[in-house]
Order: C-alpha cells, then sequence, then structure tokens
C-alpha cells in the first residue's frame, strides 16, 4: 500500500534517440539510435511516493573497421605541383616548427594534399576546423568548407555545420602551404557530445 509499484525507464539526455525493450521493466533492453554518452533515468512510484536513479551508458559506434589515415602528398613550393613523397600520415596533427614535412621535401616553401574518406562517428551537424600556418583549403563530401590560401600565422577557421549521418564515409580533402618560418596544420572536427579535437585514426580512410 498504498498503491502497486510502478516503474519506467526514461532518456535524461544524450546524442540520440533511445527505444526501451519494456520500458516499465525493471530490466529491460535499448537501442540506441547513435554512439556517444547517454544518461538514463529509472523511476519507481507507489503513486504516494516517487525515487528515480540515473545510469550513464556510453553507446560505442559500430563503424566497422577501423580507419589507418588520409594519403599525404608532398610538394616542393606552393602550387602541389612537384611531388617528392607519398604516405599515410594517421592523423593531420603537425607542427614542423622549421623542419622538414618530408623526405626530399623542403623545410620551407613546401605543400601538401591529403585526400581520402572520413568516417561519421554520430548523426548529426558536424564543425570542421583547420589550424594552419600557412595556406589552407579543405573539402567535404566535394564541397569547399575552408578556404584560407594566404600566408599567415597560426590561425584557425571553421565550416558552417555539415549534417552527417552514422556509420557514413565521406569524401574529403586537404591542401596545405607552407611559405617560411613555422609550420603547422591540424584538422579537426566537432559534433553532437564532441568538443573540437583532432580527427582521429580510427575515422580516416585513405585514398
Amino acid at each position: 500500500p498504498p498503491g502497486r509499484l510502478t516503474t519506467t525507464w526514461s532518456r535524461v539526455s544524450g546524442p540520440g534517440t533511445v527505444t526501451f525493450g519494456n520500458p516499465n521493466a525493471l530490466s529491460t533492453s535499448a537501442t540506441f539510435s547513435a554512439a556517444g554518452t547517454y544518461v538514463l533515468r529509472l523511476s519507481a512510484s507507489d503513486s504516494a511516493l516517487t525515487t528515480a536513479d540515473d545510469l550513464t551508458v556510453t553507446v560505442n559506434t559500430s563503424g566497422g573497421t577501423p580507419g589507418t589515415g588520409l594519403t599525404g602528398q608532398y610538394y616542393n613550393g606552393i602550387t602541389l605541383t612537384t611531388l617528392r613523397h607519398t604516405r599515410v600520415d594517421p592523423t593531420v596533427n603537425f607542427d614542423w616548427v622549421e623542419g622538414s614535412p618530408a623526405p626530399n621535401v623542403p623545410i620551407n616553401n613546401f605543400s601538401v594534399r591529403w585526400t581520402g574518406q572520413v568516417r561519421a562517428t554520430v548523426s548529426g551537424n558536424y564543425v570542421f576546423s583547420t589550424v594552419s600556418d600557412d595556406g589552407v583549403r579543405l573539402w567535404v563530401n566535394g564541397q569547399q568548407v575552408i578556404n584560407n590560401w594566404t600566408d599567415h600565422g597560426a590561425t584557425t577557421n571553421t565550416s558552417a555545420p555539415i549534417a552527417l549521418v552514422a556509420g557514413v564515409t565521406y569524401a574529403i580533402r586537404l591542401e596545405f602551404y607552407d611559405r617560411d618560418e613555422d609550420a603547422v596544420i591540424r584538422l579537426q572536427w566537432s559534433f553532437p557530445g564532441q568538443a573540437t579535437q583532432p580527427i582521429p585514426q580510427s575515422q580516416l580512410f585513405p585514398q
């Protein structure tokens, strides 16, 4: 007494929707529409008193085979025309200071083109950003989203939000040149539930 005990599962927060196998059972299965961190709540009531407790669940992406990085082509000069070296870079997160970025490539006056695919980890709006010294251009899914092809010190450029679907891969191309002195290039993203970070190797695939 005073009444029959009822229990209810609900979603408090998270990047996607949650479907409970039986939302009124003490023990139930649950499916999640996107990877990320969720808070679930179990409430119990006997019609006079109600209590609740929260559970944090981290859902990993079902993205399949981890990526290995992007194909990097390194050129003499800043016009991406005289190819000197090709390799797969696990991430694009470099600060070469005043050193050579690759064999047979000069310390200054070089350029790089990275190509491949990027895989979304959750469904939602993504913001891509670069930190570069000097010029940078970025295309995602065939659309140019960043264009700062100028001499400049370390500068952050940011794309408009782009809607991507979890588990889907999208073509990506990043171009960079260094005129002289410091050479910095970073490729980053943010999305629902994730603050800005370098795009990890697991989500990048070479061309």
